[in-house]
C-alpha cells in the first residue's frame, strides 16, 4: 500500500528539503526483530494479517483497506497496499525524482537500490528512531513521525484498528536483516532445472551455456574478492555485492508427481538464491509450484507449456507457451467468422500436459458458434500416428480446419494421405511444438498450411540475435538448437544485470524486482519479439504471429501484424 507514500517527495521540492528528508529517514526505521521458528500460533497468525495488509491491501476482516491521501482522495484494497511504494521487498524504489526509501534493517540507511537518486548528505543519517505500535499507529492515522513531525500531504491517513497496526508492525519487524538463502559471505548458489525424458542434445546446449557463462563471470570478476577484503576502508563499500557464482544441476527423473520430493531434497542439501533457464519435458507445474512456495525465483526456463499462473510472483516465462497460441488463434478464428461461420474444426493433440492445455485455451476462447464446431482427438500411446489414423479421421471428420498440436516426429503419417486444401481451407501448426527449421515439415504438404509463430521473424531475428550468436561463436557453442541457446543466455544475463544493481541487498523479492527493470534494458534478447516486464507481470512477451507456408521453400510469409490476445 501507499503506507508511506510520503516517502515519495522528491528533492526538489524547494523550502521543504530538509523536513522531508527527516521524515523519510525516520520513518524508514522499524526496528527488525528475528522470526523464531518456535513463534506461537497466535503469532504466526498476526505474521500472516500483516503481510495481507502489507502486500494485498486486505484487513484480517477480509475486507479492503481504506486510507484517505491528500486531503481526502481515497485510497481502498490493493491500491492502499504498501508494494504500491514500497514493493514487495520492502527495499523501496524510485521513479523521476520521487524516492521511497527502504523499511529493511540493515539496508535503511544505505537506501538500497535508490541510494544514487538521494542526496549524498541524506544517504546516512546515523541512528533513527524505532517505531512502537503506539507510534506506527499515530504515524498511519495522524500522519506524523515519533517527534510528531507532520508527514506530507502524500501521506495517506488509514482506518486502521489496533490489531491491524500491531499486525502490520509484526509483518515489518520480522523482515530478516541479512541476505536470502542461497548467499554466503562469498558465494551466490543457482540451479537450473532439467524435468523430465529432455534429449541429451538440448541438455548439453542448457548446460554449455549456463556453465560457460558462469566461468567467464566467475573469472572477470576474480580481483574483485581482492578488492573487498578493503571494502571496509571505503565508504560506498561497493565490493561487498561481489560473490562467486556457482552452478547446481537439478535434474528431475520419473514421474511429475515424485518431482515435489526431488526439489525439496535438492534444496536441502543446497539451497539456493534462484533458478535460472531451466528446461522441462510435460508439465512444469511442480516446479512452479515449488518456486512459490520457497519463494525463490525462477527465470525463463525453456518449456512450452508454463502453468498459467498471472498471481504467481516469483516464476518470470518467456510467454504463456502454447496457451498463448491457442488464444491468437480463436482471436484469429473469431474474426474470421464473423463474415461466415467455418466448417468443422479438429485440433489433435497427445495427452502429454502440454496439447490439452491449448486445447482447453482454445475451446475457452472461441465464442459459443464457432466453438460448436470443434472436435478433439486425442492421441494415445507413444507412436508417431500412422498413415491409417491419419486418413480415418479426415474420412470421418472431413475437416474444414486441422488444428495440430503435435512436434513434427508426429506428421510423417500425415504426408501421403493430404491433399491440397479447398478454399477456406487449411492446417494450422504450433511453431513452438514444430521447432525452428520448417524444412522438417513433410514436403508434400499442401500450401494452405499456417503456423502460430510466437517468435521473432527471420529478419528481425537476424538483428536481434546478433550478439548472442557472436558470444556462442566464440565460445565454440553449436547452435544446434538456437532457441534454447539464444533463450538461455538470456535468462543469464538478465539475472547477471539484476544481480549488479543491487549492491549487496541479497532479497529475493528486490532480485525479482530488479529483474522487471533488466528485462526491459536488455542488451541481448531472445528469439521472442517485443518483450518486456511491467510491475507484476510474468510473461515477458504476449503475443503471436500466423505465419503461411509458400511454395517448395517454405518461406514464412506473415498473415496480418502481431496479434495479442
Amino acid at each position: 500500500m501507499p503506507l508511506f507514500i510520503a516517502l515519495t517527495i522528491t528533492h526538489h521540492i524547494s523550502g521543504r528539503r530538509a523536513a522531508v528528508l527527516v521524515t523519510l529517514s525516520l520513518l524508514a526505521a522499524i526496528a527488525v526483530i528475528p522470526v523464531s521458528s518456535t513463534l506461537a500460533m497466535s503469532d504466526v497468525q498476526q505474521l500472516e494479517q500483516g503481510k495481507r495488509i502489507y502486500r494485498e491491501g486486505l484487513l484480517p476482516s477480509g475486507a479492503p483497506l481504506r486510507a484517505s491521501v491528500q486531503g481526502g482522495v481515497p485510497l481502498s484494497g490493493a491500491q492502499a497496499a504498501c508494494t504500491r511504494c514500497h514493493q514487495r521487498s520492502a527495499l523501496g524504489s524510485s521513479e523521476g525524482g520521487k524516492v521511497v526509501p527502504p523499511l529493511r534493517g540493515a539496508m535503511q540507511s544505505r537506501h538500497a537500490g535508490v541510494a544514487e537518486s538521494v542526496p549524498s548528505s541524506t544517504r546516512n543519517q546515523g541512528a533513527r528512531h524505532t517505531y512502537s505500535v503506539g507510534t506506527l499507529a499515530r504515524a498511519l492515522r495522524e500522519g506524523m513521525d515519533p517527534t510528531r513531525r507532520k508527514f506530507d500531504t502524500l501521506m495517506p491517513v488509514y482506518q486502521l484498528s489496533q490489531d491491524d497496526v500491531a499486525a502490520l508492525h509484526a509483518y515489518l519487524s520480522a523482515f530478516p536483516a541479512g541476505p536470502d538463502p542461497g548467499v554466503t559471505e562469498r558465494d551466490i548458489h543457482f540451479a537450473t532445472v532439467i524435468a523430465g525424458a529432455v534429449s541429451p542434445a538440448a541438455r548439453q546446449a542448457l548446460l554449455d551455456v549456463l556453465q560457460t557463462y558462469f566461468k567467464e563471470k566467475n573469472g572477470e570478476t576474480r580481483s574483485e574478492t581482492v578488492r573487498r577484503t578493503y571494502a571496509a576502508r571505503t565508504p560506498e563499500k561497493m565490493y561487498l555485492a561481489h560473490r562467486t557464482w556457482v552452478l547446481h544441476v537439478w535434474e528431475l527423473r520419473g514421474p511429475p508427481a515424485s518431482w515435489p520430493d526431488q526439489l525439496e531434497r535438492y534444496y536441502r542439501q543446497q539451497p539456493v538464491f534462484a533458478l535460472l533457464g531451466g528446461i522441462g519435458a510435460g508439465d512444469w507445474q511442480p516446479v512452479h509450484d515449488f518456486c512459490e512456495r520457497r519463494e525463490a525465483p525462477c527465470l525463463f526456463p525453456n518449456i512450452d507449456a508454463p502453468p498459467l499462473a498471472d498471481d504467481a510472483f516469483y516464476s518470470i516465462y518467456f510467454s504463456k507457451g502454447v496457451a498463448l497460441e491457442a488464444a491468437v488463434l480463436a482471436k484469429h478464428l473469431s474474426a474470421a467468422a464473423r463474415g461466415a461461420l467455418p466448417g468443422r474444426i479438429v485440433q489433435v493433440y497427445r495427452d502429454d500436459g502440454v496439447g490439452p492445455r491449448a486445447a482447453r485455451v482454445l475451446r475457452a476462447a472461441l465464442p459459443e458458434p464457432v466453438a460448436t464446431k470443434l472436435v478433439d482427438q486425442v492421441i494415445a500411446g507413444e507412436a508417431p500416428p500412422t498413415e491409417q489414423f491419419w486418413a480415418t479421421l479426415l474420412g470421418r471428420d472431413q475437416p474444414s480446419w486441422l488444428v495440430l498440436w503435435l512436434r513434427g516426429a508426429d506428421l510423417a503419417g500425415l504426408r501421403t494421405v493430404l491433399k491440397p486444401a479447398a478454399p477456406g481451407q487449411g492446417i494450422i501448426l504450433s511453431s513452438s511444438l514444430i521447432g525452428d527449421d520448417l524444412n522438417q515439415l513433410p514436403q508434400a504438404f499442401p500450401e494452405q498450411v499456417y503456423l502460430l509463430h510466437p517468435f521473432a521473424l527471420a529478419e528481425a531475428r537476424e538483428r536481434s540475435l546478433l550478439r548472442t550468436r557472436a558470444w556462442l561463436r566464440s565460445r565454440k557453442i553449436i547452435a544446434v538448437n538456437e532457441r534454447l541457446l539464444a533463450n538461455s543466455y538470456f535468462a543469464v544475463t538478465v539475472a547477471g544485470e539484476a544481480l549488479m544493481h543491487m549492491r549487496d541487498n541479497f532479497s529475493r523479492d528486490y532480485f525479482i524486482e530488479r529483474v522487471e527493470h533488466a528485462v526491459d534494458n536488455a542488451l541481448n534478447s531472445s528469439v521472442y519479439p517485443h518483450v518486456s516486464l511491467g510491475p507484476g507481470q510474468r510473461y515477458a512477451s504476449k503475443g503471436s504471429y500466423i505465419i503461411k507456408l509458400q511454395g517448395g521453400k517454405l518461406a514464412p510469409v506473415p498473415v496480418g501484424g502481431w496479434i495479442v490476445p
